[in-house]
């Protein structure tokens, strides 16, 4: 039966094969790839699943079955996924074949297009509609979002771009499988658990292969499960839907509970099933139960199995759904957020290689010294039946209602690219938010003052075409309220709040306590006695005085204000200002040269801010980021505006012009010529991308100096980045590329990085002529495509075109040695 079973197939493969020989032109010449292996005798290649002892082990599991599955190098990205064929020409070169090519129809789908006299007005007609798709997909990344008061700016400045304004949205958290989806399920479910209480039984079911529906259809058919997943996932959803009804009666809970083996001859159903679907190693973050040692065991292969490996069970739901259903009972929170980010974890993964393992010519055996090898997303035969068929990849119930929130006149305007500003800001569904809707449901239902904003949703129901919360008719659902970090300033005293605060009519309302109107959030919260005091801060500020130095001392006051870790900073100021201001009259006598000069408190003050605001901006921060801290006069700092610019331009240029020639006069040719070329498409001021290939001690570094003393010596602006902050430090004026151009710390395929059109951050990058990024191997290929789709966004304003270009179309030389980040495979051997 298994040779007739190969035969049939082989004969459907081979009849496939020779009719599209036979009538596709294009298949005919697409022949030629085949041809040419064999013409060079090229040795097979096979492909290997590597188990990665070193990584997530709920992600990068081995795969137990024989199925047809994809692997996807690194992961889906929405930002640039071509499914291009590429051939090779007669000339040698390759040749890449577009989706909108009317051949691209045919090379790709064979078996849809097999006549030689093919229509190719219906082609056409496909390709346009694929041109229509990739149209709409590439543009639904250009969307926007900026606060309401940040567009009414723009436009008191004339400034009426709609690219000028706002950071553009890649991903949102609605597309289904992204890392911001998993966040937020996650976040939903401990908002549950929050509200009802941390749930009793975790419960896991694992869809059984060997079900008497699928084998005797699979038998019938003389099939495998993996030839059928479309079959296998919508058996296991008829299945776990009527777990989770029978769940939700609550007639299965209460009952007991087993972790051992059942008896052989009293119950050999049951026996059968736990010997085959619930033995289990131990597992962490999960309780220990009391197992009796009966003397009961199991034979698995050559090793005998008791009690301690099996996994807890009830013997119910075994006996009627006879599959692997783990019931484990949560004991501790701990578990309980273990729990939820297993489920979700995120996709499969997997590590493969590619090998030969043949002979070539000669026939001599090819050994493979250096393996190449990949991190590749595993997409599952089953998964994929599942995403089609559109089934839950997350279900919860009671609902959960996502509510936003914002400052006064600060709510999220979401915007196309080309749209205009006064349009934008013209749409009546601007002022129409959630949050502002609670307002006015507050003033229109007395029922409604008596929730707070989280508790809303329990007895409303937002009705998001119309824009507005009416009373609930029926069901039942739980608010959370959006995370937002204690950085984040009166925001986050604003969110504090709103977890106490009921019937709000108004932002003033929020902010009065018991009758009294206060002027900030954050002074609410100290009138509720939701804050403590900064007296450990201030403390630890007085004592570091009695033996460091002022200047240090003001350098701890600045770490405070940028870890957000000061509450009220204007009092810690006042109760330490003479502490941090202890220096300045010396330093002013000195400066002035006057011996005697006498200063007030209110300037001594101001010197004293106007140092801090100076740490704070080479941090990329001011005061102003600080509301209730006093502003430093302007008249007292060197430069008043962009400080990112002054510091860049801050040089010494005679040093450095004497530094380039002596550099240039000790040159090998070879790095002459790397100059040269690099500083030909400065001074030409075209776009250009280089990589600086040389491992360590050919003088990579040497050339960074030649070209950051030639380019600032002469007055312009050159950025020195590198991956590591050993690396930064031998660069002249460097910093890490994190620092410096704000790259996420969990990057991944959909990020960007945290600069704002206006900033001034994105001034000087708009004025850097060029950029070099050193030990650029060492980093992930997301940080380098965070860094494209930001500078092609800031960039673009200058010059629509710049956003087709890479980087935005600066000049960026990338210089490292690969030989340095060879594979690494954890216990791996030579063989």
């Amino acid at each position: 039966m298994q040779d007739d079973k190969e035969s049939i197939k082989k004969g459907i493969v081979h009849d496939l094969r020779e009719m599209v020989d036979n009538y596709n032109p294009y298949a005919q010449t697409y022949r030629i790839v085949r041809d040419k292996i064999l013409a060079i005798d090229a040795p097979p290649m096979k492909l290997k699943l590597l188990g990665k002892r070193g990584s997530d082990g709920r992600r990068y599991n081995l795969p137990t079955a024989s199925e047809v599955a994809a692997l996807i190098v690194g992961d889906f990205d929405a930002a640039d996924f071509d499914r291009d064929v590429v051939v090779e020409e007669q000339s040698g070169l390759l040749k890449r074949i577009s989706v909108f090519d009317p051949s691209y129809l045919p090379l790709q789908y064979p078996l849809c297009f097999l006549e030689e006299k093919m229509d190719f007005a219906e082609i056409l007609d496909l390709t346009k509609i694929l041109i229509c798709l990739r149209f709409k997909e590439n543009h639904q990344k250009d969307v926007r979002a900026e606060m309401y008061k940040g567009l009414e700016e723009a436009i008191l400045s004339g400034d009426t771009r709609p690219g000028t304004t706002g950071k553009r949205i890649v991903l949102p958290s609605n597309f289904v499988g992204g890392a911001r989806y998993m966040i937020q399920n996650y976040q939903d479910a401990m908002a549950i658990c929050s509200w009802i209480g941390y749930p009793d039984i975790f419960i896991t079911f694992t869809c059984n292969h060997k079900w008497p529906e699928l084998v005797n259809f699979f038998k019938d058919y003389n099939l495998k499960p993996e030839d059928r997943p479309d079959l296998v996932s919508r058996i296991f959803k008829i299945k776990l839907d009527h777990l989770i009804k029978e769940l939700k009666k609550g007639e299965i809970f209460g009952q007991v509970k087993a972790t051992e083996i059942p008896d052989k001859d009293a119950d050999p159903l049951l026996y059968k099933i736990v010997s085959t679907l619930m033995i289990h190693g131990p597992c962490d973050g999960y309780p220990v139960y009391r197992r009796r040692d009966n003397g009961v065991s199991i034979r698995k292969g050559e090793a005998f199995i008791d009690n301690r490996f099996v996994v807890p069970y009830n013997r119910q739901l075994l006996l009627k759904y006879n599959a692997d259903i783990n019931v484990e009972w949560c004991n501790q929170s701990r578990s309980i957020k273990y729990l939820f980010k297993y489920v979700n974890k995120g996709s499969d993964r997997v590590t493969a290689t590619f090998y030969s393992a043949g002979k070539g010519k000669n026939n001599d055996v090819c050994l493979d010294e250096i393996k190449m090898y990949y991190d590749c997303r595993y997409l599952s035969a089953c998964e994929a039946a599942w995403r089609i068929f559109s089934f839950d990849v997350h279900y919860r119930e009671p609902s959960v209602e996502r509510l936003s929130f914002h400052l006064e006149n600060e709510e999220i305007v979401v915007y196309e690219d080309h749209e205009a500003i006064e349009d934008v800001l013209n749409k009546p569904s601007i002022h129409k938010t959630k949050f502002l809707a609670w307002f006015d449901a507050n003033k229109k239902y007395p029922e409604a003052q008596k929730l707070t904003y989280g508790q809303f949703p329990s007895k409303f129901v937002w009705k998001k075409v119309d824009r507005v919360w009416s009373p609930r008719k029926r069901g039942f659902s739980i608010g959370r309220i959006h995370y937002v970090p204690p950085g984040s300033g009166e925001k986050f005293y604003l969110r504090t709040l709103l977890n106490y605060v009921k019937g709000a009519m108004s932002y003033d309302d929020i902010k009065t306590i018991e009758n009294v109107s206060y002027k900030t959030f954050k002074d609410a919260c100290y009138a509720m006695g939701l804050l403590d005091d900064d007296k450990e801060y201030i403390d630890g500020i007085k004592e570091a005085g009695h033996w460091g130095t002022t200047s240090l001392l003001r350098r701890l006051f600045v770490i405070l204000l940028i870890a957000d870790q000061l509450g009220r900073p204007e009092i810690v100021w006042s109760n330490t200002w003479e502490l941090l201001s202890d220096d300045i009259l010396y330093r002013q006598r000195r400066i002035l040269r006057i011996p005697d000069l006498v200063l007030t408190d209110d300037q001594i003050k101001s010197y004293a801010l106007a140092e801090i605001e100076k740490l704070l901006r080479s941090n990329q921060a001011s005061l102003e980021d600080y509301p209730t801290m006093p502003r430093a006069d302007d008249s007292l700092l060197v430069v008043s505006g962009n400080r990112l610019i002054y510091d860049e331009l801050n040089y010494d240029r005679q040093v450095l012009f004497e530094e380039h020639v002596r550099l240039m006069s000790t040159m090998t040719l070879e790095q002459r010529s790397v100059f040269d070329k690099i500083m030909r498409r400065v001074n030409q001021n075209k776009p250009g991308l280089f990589f600086l290939y040389g491992y360590g001690g050919t003088g990579k570094t040497f050339i960074w100096r030649a070209l950051s003393a030639g380019l600032r010596s002469r007055g312009d602006i050159l950025l020195n980045v590198a991956s590591s902050g050993i690396a930064a430090l031998l660069l002249p004026g460097g910093r890490t590329t994190h620092s410096r151009f704000c790259i996420p710390l969990n990057v991944d395929e959909y990020s960007t990085c945290n600069i704002h059109p206006k900033s001034h951050l994105a001034e000087l990058i708009a004025k850097a002529r060029l950029i070099i990024w050193d030990e650029a191997p060492m980093m992930h290929k997301h940080c380098f495509e965070a860094v494209d789709r930001t500078l092609k966004d800031i960039l673009k304003s200058h010059n629509p075109l710049n956003k087709y270009l890479p980087f935005g179309g600066k000049v960026v030389v990338f210089g490292g040695d690969f030989r340095q980040i060879l594979p690494v495979i954890p216990k791996g051997t030579r063989q």
